[in-house]
């Protein structure tokens, strides 16, 4: 199962060390301790590099604290983080940086490919020409793949999964042959795929629920096989700081037991399989969890 992760909260990331930004970080840690205990490699990450920013301070400390969860994962279990994920939001720019090379550099030197996530819906206007825009091909050169940002769109979840699991795989193969124009050798993945397993309130009970979760993503790990496509989800668990839909949108669920440990829980069959010792976790996440 492939797993990317990217922080989002800025503001925290000049205050906190690397693994107390915020839960999100933790997944690269979480990933390697369960291939630990399993002793194979059952999650891989793709570490995120938010650069959604203007500050260049912040894309620095993005990328260090990238490197550093890689490095911290794979010490753990080796293998478990393979690469890093730029996060461009939902705007193509620059990547020809002097931050951007040594970005470049440092992954060359952990053995990490070098990826970029995107908002693909613009590759499909008619208005763009292939090859020749130029631009996006100097772009799409400086990764090793890309990752098509492709949530479902709110008006095709339905009761039944696997409708929007069709729509989305035929926009997938639109952006997917686009981009191969502009660059015929970049390797094309999709991503950031999610099905809550709860609504926002009492609305959309019969669509946000785990059945349907668990129906979406086995469907969707068969269009992945036929189609010999490589996915990668939204998140691996749930994160409480987002807000509605979207803090019940992984595979896991954090809980807490009568002494305050932190266990994970795969919501599709309720069994409890891990618990950690992770400082922000159980300073941050437990609080957060009791609220809700």
């Amino acid at each position: 199962m492939m797993l990317a992760t990217c922080k989002n909260y800025t503001e925290r990331n000049f205050w906190y060390k690397w693994n107390e930004t915020d839960s999100i970080s933790q997944i690269a840690t979480a990933a390697a301790e369960i291939n630990r205990d399993a002793d194979q490699l059952l999650l891989n990450v793709s570490q995120g590099i938010a650069w959604d920013y203007e500050d260049i301070q912040v894309r620095r400390m993005e990328a260090e604290n990238a490197f550093t969860s890689a490095k911290y994962a794979n010490e753990i279990y080796p293998g478990t983080v393979s690469s890093v994920l730029y996060n461009f939001g939902n705007e193509f720019k620059t990547i020809t940086t002097h931050l951007s090379e040594k970005i470049r550099q440092e992954a060359s030197t952990m053995g990490l490919r070098i990826g970029g996530m995107l908002d693909c819906s613009e590759l499909i206007s008619s208005d763009l020409h292939w090859p020749e825009n130029t631009s996006l091909t100097r772009f799409l050169a400086y990764f090793d793949f890309v990752v098509c940002d492709e949530t479902t769109y709110a008006n095709e979840y339905s009761v039944d999964p696997s409708v929007a699991v069709k729509k989305m795989g035929k926009r997938f193969m639109q952006y997917s042959d686009n981009l191969r124009r502009a660059r015929p050798s970049v390797s094309i993945m999709l991503g950031n795929l999610l099905w809550p397993s709860k609504p926002k309130g009492n609305e959309m009970k019969e669509i946000f629920n785990i059945e349907n979760m668990y129906k979406y993503w086995t469907t969707v790990g068969k269009w992945a096989q036929e189609n010999k496509v490589e996915v990668r989800m939204f998140e691996a668990f749930d994160v409480p700081l987002r807000k509605g839909v979207l803090a019940h949108s992984g595979w896991w669920q954090a809980t807490i037991d009568e002494h305050g440990i932190v266990w994970y829980m795969e919501k599709a069959i309720g069994k409890l399989f891990f618990n950690t010792n992770i400082y922000a976790f159980s300073r941050e996440l437990k609080y957060l969890i009791l609220k809700i």
